[in-house]
């Protein structure tokens, strides 16, 4: 998954700090799947910890969404591929002055715009629109243009 080979990604999500590139390499990414970054839309309880206390996070859910026939060619499909990075409002800003959450979708986007990663065109920037989880966790839902054969 290319979302784990880029470092710089890894790191906005894993540590909690106001400046996490400054901390070390993550030497295993894969613990990210399934607790940073997930293949399905999570419910807000994984913001919470055993006992139900929150927790603050970061997370990236990955999905494939409005899947329609090519107009002028059915045997194309569309779809897009979403991103919907949710982050806890105390972690937006780091001490560069920058919002984490955009830096995530910089990240994002060098990985998949233009670029061929999925299907058999390259990634094609749709949309990119504010999302809130509930009154602690807010974000961005990116979508990118995906096109395949049927």
């Amino acid at each position: 998954m290319k979302l784990i080979e880029n470092q710089n990604l890894c790191k906005y999500l894993y540590y909690n700090t106001d400046d996490p590139l400054s901390e070390a390499d993550i030497i295993d990414t894969t613990s990210l799947l399934y607790s940073r970054i997930f293949p399905y839309p999570t419910p807000t309880e994984i913001f919470k910890d055993e006992n139900g206390i929150p927790i603050s996070s970061t997370v990236i859910n990955v999905l494939f969404n409005n899947f329609k026939l090519g107009t002028t060619n059915n045997k194309f499909k569309t779809s897009n591929l979403e991103f919907v990075i949710l982050c806890h409002m105390s972690l937006w800003r780091l001490d560069t002055s920058q919002l984490r959450i955009f830096c995530l979708l910089n990240e994002i986007d060098q990985i998949f715009s233009e670029q061929r990663v999925i299907g058999i065109g390259k990634g094609e920037f749709d949309y990119c629109n504010l999302t809130w989880a509930d009154e602690n966790y807010s974000g961005y839902r990116l979508s990118y243009k995906d096109y395949e054969f049927v």
